[in-house]
């Protein structure tokens, strides 16, 4: 099952999306950190 599933490419899926996450991470971060500053 396992193999089926690398080969249906859900490796670079969850590599998107763990890049995604980390994008989305250091925008939040980025956001808080001008908006703590302008304050």
């Amino acid at each position: 099952m396992k193999t089926q599933v690398k080969a249906l490419g859900m490796d670079n899926a969850g590599g998107n999306s763990r890049v995604k996450l980390t994008l989305y991470l250091i925008l939040s971060s980025a956001c808080f950190y001008l908006a703590s500053s302008i304050d």
